[in-house]
């Protein structure tokens, strides 16, 4: 599997650099579907996360979620937030094998919301 180096970045609450490689998809298999990019996320003293790259997204849309406007969830201190890699954040909180846009997981947090 080829990874390619595509940005890196601090994020505040973390004392490491994260570094974000796109892992080329792996041709299909007849009668399979087709295997998606990967974006993986490594940083020293941090597990390795990994999570498939929607279709039709760019490298522009990846270091958008990653530097420009990385999420950011509750932390267990009252009125505090940790901004987290998408990669991560998307398996915490959603569980997805699978990055998520800005809008998606608004829709699904809006969803979670009690009525």
């Amino acid at each position: 599997m080829i990874e390619r180096f595509l940005t890196s970045c601090f994020y505040d609450e973390f004392p490491n650099e994260f570094r974000f490689f796109i892992r080329d998809a792996e041709p299909s298999v007849p009668g399979e579907p087709p295997k998606l990019r990967h974006l993986v996320t490594r940083s020293e003293g941090r597990a390795k996360f990994a999570a498939g790259i929607p279709e039709g997204w760019t490298n522009e849309d990846l270091v958008a979620i990653t530097v420009e406007r990385p999420f950011t969830m509750p932390s267990y201190i009252p009125g505090k937030s940790i901004t987290y890699p998408p990669t991560e954040y998307c398996s915490r909180v959603f569980g997805s094998p699978v990055l998520l846009s800005p809008s998606e997981i608004q829709g699904r947090l809006n969803k979670k919301k009690p009525q």
